[in-house]
């Protein structure tokens, strides 16, 4: 080992790239590894976390009460059946507010399901509808033990804190810091139903779950029947395990949710980016192992055995890559705030130095070394004391061409997302947004303040607006799915909703189809009819056709689709808010967001949200994914430097390898234009095989990206975006390689010759 320390402090150059590509690397994917195990295992954590499953209806989470009673009643496979709820009040403890979320309200069998440690306490505390568990972190803000005891206030009940729970983390109840114990006082009634009850249920082992699903099924199409329903709406069932990734996790119910191609995104960047900083080691390794050649060769001379010179290299391999992944380690704990700032995870990434953590880096080290250690000895290992380099040209130019290929595969992948991105913002919404401020919350006490305020033109009512609608409908295949905007005519006047087709002239009260559910639902000047779900007033009669805009965010697959606007003068909704008509300035702004948060504040003692200029809002929309879009470019700048190193480095070892050459095709006539050609037309025979393998993989890719937006650009620009990507990268390459050539071809031939 002294022979190759002493190696690393002669080729220092080497040695610093190898050293900062792999720590750098190394960091980044040990934080999303971290990442991606963590997502991956929300709720594995649960005793039978396989055998749970949430029971929701139409295409969402949420159930009604007495769904788990008549489960337990009527299916034999169900082993036991737990309905929970979380909902949002006046919170207050010590004067300040309890909870950023709702609260939890669960019956004891809860935590027969779900398996939770009690830090204070026991579960024979939580014997009553008065009593309140907190987590830990609610404890730990208020000074933990002191807490016990203590009365906890929501809306017009009080709540006694009987004891503290761990945090819900790694779950998708991590949201809750209050669980109480309530038996659902407010929800007596056996058909009561709500967007925020969640309905869960332990199958015994070797359940068909399809049939169960099916008499699930039948179990609320009786209840839809029982309270005479206009619309049937089929239940579904989705594994605990599932349930943080499933698109039927929308957020109504307060539940942890994350998207899975999100994650898929951010495992292939991060695969790309271990694989370049491998390649990069690998060449850097084989270009500098000239300079160990004959000491590789003396040891065979003197009898080294072939399985010892491998089992050589892979311990240098081993101990490089080893002190790189403790440098990575400690720079991977310092960048770990600076990425979940950037990402906003729901389950926040951390660096974990438990047992299995433990073993995964050690597997990551032991891995990354062997498959390091055994290339490198695969490109060596021919090495002859008389001609050490021609038995390495096959192999290094592999991994030359394998790294370019994934440089100019992670350019297209940056351009696709950064074109699709302008894409997103720039979108036609076929609506008016500009000057509108849009309240969460509606009360007649904030209506009687907004009117009050001289700035104020107009002031409408409405559930969404445009980018957002607020409200999704389930349906069925024959049905599909569409969500809804519910407002008054104010409201619809100031959104400016494009009209394509108007059946009663002078009067918008009705339903209003935006063209895909008018062309879905086959709406015409003849046919204006369509099957409403008579939700909240909704009619069958269609007034108009409207251009399609933006419905929800466009960054969702799944809910920009068909969208339906329908104009109620007085309309039962309990959630929606004010559209308020004004001009835009930081002082407008101002006077109302402190109004508005106060009265909300006020009424549920929480911070306001999703309040402000909906065009701003629309704009927010895009800030997470603009963060994202912007860490992952700069893992693939990252790995496009580590290219440029390794092309600067192989350039500096065959201009420095064949100077004698050209010195003796110069000393013959040759000429520096020559030498410039011979050498380019070598690098081409190498990358252009590399574009070749690598353009059907960059279309995959960057089509699987696009996949996961509902509004896109078009495919085939996918086309011009690798053609623009492998251009870059064919020129990058060689311009570092032409520079390199330039100065061994203008080297003096009697010089080169003189040292040889």
């Amino acid at each position: 080992m002294k022979s190759y320390l002493r190696f690393l402090g002669r080729n220092k150059l080497y040695t610093a790239i190898m050293a900062v590509g792999l720590s750098v690397s190394l960091a980044f994917v040990i934080i999303f590894t971290c990442y991606v195990r963590q997502q991956f295992a929300v709720c594995n954590h649960y005793p039978d976390s396989q055998n749970i499953y949430l029971v929701g209806i139409g295409g969402n989470t949420y159930s009604y009460f007495g769904l788990a009673d008549e489960m337990e009643a009527e299916l034999p496979e169900v082993a036991q059946a737990v309905t929970i709820q979380n909902y949002y009040n006046a919170q207050e403890f010590e004067g300040a507010p309890a909870s950023k979320e709702g609260l939890l309200v669960v019956g004891r069998d809860f935590f027969e399901m779900f398996s939770t440690d009690f830090i204070y306490g026991s579960l024979d505390d939580f014997n009553n509808e008065e009593n309140a568990l907190v987590t830990e972190s609610f404890a730990s803000r208020h000074g933990m033990e002191n807490v016990i005891g203590k009365k906890l206030i929501d809306g017009q009940k009080m709540y006694t804190i009987t004891g503290i729970i761990e945090d819900f983390t790694g779950s998708v109840f991590d949201n809750f810091e209050v669980v109480v114990n309530a038996e659902f006082s407010m929800l007596k009634a056996p058909n009561a139903t709500s967007s925020a009850i969640m309905t869960f249920v332990k199958v015994k082992d070797e359940t068909d779950i399809t049939e169960l699903q099916q008499k699930i099924c039948g179990i609320v199409e009786k209840f839809y029947k029982r309270i005479q329903y206009p619309r049937n709406e089929s239940a579904h069932i989705t594994r605990l395990d599932k349930l943080y990734f499933a698109d039927a996790n929308n957020g109504m119910t307060g539940l942890k949710k994350e998207n899975s191609d999100k994650v898929f995104i951010f495992c292939l960047v991060v695969l790309f980016l271990l694989v370049s900083a491998i390649i990069n080691y690998v060449n850097l390794s084989v270009a500098s192992s000239d300079q160990r050649a004959k000491e590789m060769a003396l040891r065979n001379i003197l009898g080294a055995e072939h399985s010892h010179m491998r089992i050589r290299t892979l311990a240098e391999s081993f101990m490089f890559i080893a002190a790189s992944f403790i440098v990575a380690i400690v720079l991977a704990y310092a960048l770990i705030g600076w990425v979940n700032d950037l990402l906003h995870p729901e389950i926040p990434v951390t660096i974990s130095f438990s047992v299995d953590y433990l073993i995964l880096y050690c597997l990551l080290t032991v891995v990354t070394s062997l498959i390091c250690g055994l290339a490198v000895f695969m490109a060596t290992s021919k090495t002859k004391v008389t001609s050490s380099t021609n038995a390495r040209k096959p192999m290094s130019g592999l991994f030359l061409a394998i790294q370019f290929m994934l440089s100019f595969i992670m350019i297209s992948i940056s351009i696709t997302m950064e074109i699709q991105m302008k894409h997103m913002v720039n979108r036609e919404m076929n609506a008016n947004v500009d000057g509108l401020y849009r309240t969460n919350v509606e009360t007649p006490e904030m209506r009687q303040k907004i009117d009050e305020l001289p700035f104020v033109k107009s002031v409408g009512k409405s559930t969404g607006y445009p980018g957002y609608f607020g409200f999704r409908m389930s349906g069925s295949e024959d049905n599909p799915d569409f969500s809804i905007l519910i407002c008054d005519s104010v409201a619809f006047r100031l959104f400016g909703f494009e009209k394509i087709e108007e059946y009663r002239q002078g009067d918008p009260m009705g339903t209003w189809m935006c063209e895909s559910a008018a062309r879905h639902y086959n709406i015409n000047k003849d046919n204006t009819t369509w099957p409403s779900p008579g939700f909240n007033g909704m009619s069958d009669d269609v007034c108009g056709i409207i251009k399609d805009c933006p419905v929800t965010s466009v960054l969702k697959m799944d809910w920009d689709g068909l969208g339906i606007v329908c104009v109620v003068e007085d309309y039962n909704v309990t959630w929606g808010g004010w559209v308020l008509e004004m001009e835009e300035s930081p002082e407008n702004k101002h006077v109302v967001d402190s109004l508005v948060s106060a009265l909300y504040f006020q009424s549920t003692g929480r911070e306001i949200f999703n309040n402000g200029f909906i065009k701003d809002l629309n704009k927010a929309e895009y800030d997470q994914t603009r963060r994202e879009i912007t860490l992952i470019e700069m893992f693939m700048l990252i790995a496009i430097l580590l290219s440029c190193l390794a092309f600067l480095a192989m350039s500096m070892h065959y201009a420095a390898e064949n100077k004698k050459s050209v010195a003796v095709n110069k000393v013959f006539g040759g000429n520096t234009s020559s030498e410039v050609k011979r050498c380019m037309k070598r690098y081409f025979k190498i990358m252009l095989p590399a574009v070749a393998l690598g353009i059907p993989l960059a279309w995959f890719i960057c089509k699987r990206y696009l996949e996961q937006f509902s509004y896109r650009i078009e495919m085939n620009y996918i086309c011009w975006i690798i053609l623009v990507a492998v251009i870059i990268s064919l020129l990058i390459s060689s311009l570092t390689v032409l520079w390199q050539t330039l100065c061994a071809a203008s080297t003096n031939p009697a010089e080169a010759l003189k040292k040889e």
